[in-house]
């Protein structure tokens, strides 16, 4: 009989412990936040103009894809002509106050340079030229050509 007390003994000091942590941890009290008071709050509506922020200007790859269609463009807006590498392109611009371009091929290997949007308007470029060859080799004679209408709002 003495074990049986001895085993129920331990047993409901086991349960005991249990349900103490469990509870515990059930209902433990949430941390404070403390929010301080702001110092520059005013009882008088502040008078402010609000800034105005202009859009970031956007940057383009205008590639083949392009040819025949019609890309606008934002004041501000450029972008990178980036035609066939293998032709040797002139680029020609209908209105060049519209667009304006800011660095050559020379500057941008493999391209045919950055454009901007300078000022609203429409304005079509035009490229053309033939394939590159090297000096002294037979080349077969292909003239490629592009052009895309560029409006700018």
């Amino acid at each position: 009989m003495n074990k049986r007390f001895v085993f129920i003994g331990l047993l409901l000091i086991i349960l005991f412990i249990v349900g103490t942590l469990t509870f515990s941890q059930n209902n433990s009290v949430p941390p404070i936040t403390v929010v301080p008071e702001n110092p520059l709050a005013s009882t008088t509506p502040a008078t402010t103009t609000p800034i105005v922020q202009e859009p970031e200007p956007t940057n383009y790859i205008v590639d083949q894809s392009y040819h025949n269609k019609s890309i606008t463009l934002k004041v501000g807006d450029e972008f990178l002509l980036d035609l066939a590498d293998d032709i040797d392109w002139k680029v020609t611009l209908t209105n060049s106050g519209i667009v304006e371009q800011l660095k050559t091929s020379e500057a941008l290997q493999g391209t045919q340079g950055i454009f901007k949007a300078i000022k609203a308007g429409e304005t079509t470029l035009n490229a053309g030229g033939g394939k590159k060859c090297a000096e002294g080799m037979a080349c077969i004679l292909i003239y490629a050509e592009f052009t895309t209408k560029i409006i700018v709002k």
